[in-house]
């Protein structure tokens, strides 16, 4: 049966940790790109360590990465999240955050920007 992948990792020993947690839900998996840890996704988002599982068991792997906070489920019809998840998973600092950490961390950003802006505009002398 034909293998398809369902996740890339940076580091080995994440994707050995996955590889475990999907085998103890009886999911047969494989690991290509072992020999290429701790590789710069800014040059390829391909690159990195490539989680495969068997097609017929795609759908309850993608739910067991799902589970474990592997994979985020972002609603198609919000467009404000997929903009922030864009442009957040380039920032070279914050791409391996979680994607809410990252949401939280940019409506931080925001705010403070903001409160500067205000700041600036009174004279306290």
């Amino acid at each position: 049966m034909p293998f398809k992948t369902i996740h890339i990792v940076d580091l080995t020993s994440d994707a050995h940790l996955i590889k475990e947690q999907l085998e103890a839900e009886e999911i047969p998996v494989r690991l290509l790109d072992e020999d290429k840890p701790d590789l710069n996704y800014e040059y390829s988002p391909e690159m990195g360590v490539k989680i495969q599982v068997q097609e017929s068991d795609f759908e309850l792997a993608n739910s067991v990465l799902v589970r474990y906070g592997y994979i985020n489920i972002i609603n198609e019809d919000n467009t404000i999240i997929h903009d922030i998840d864009d442009f957040t998973k380039g920032l070279s600092l914050i791409k391996h955050w979680s994607l809410e950490t990252r949401i939280i961390s940019f409506i931080l950003f925001f705010i403070l920007v903001f409160i500067a802006f205000i700041v600036s505009m009174y004279d306290f002398d």
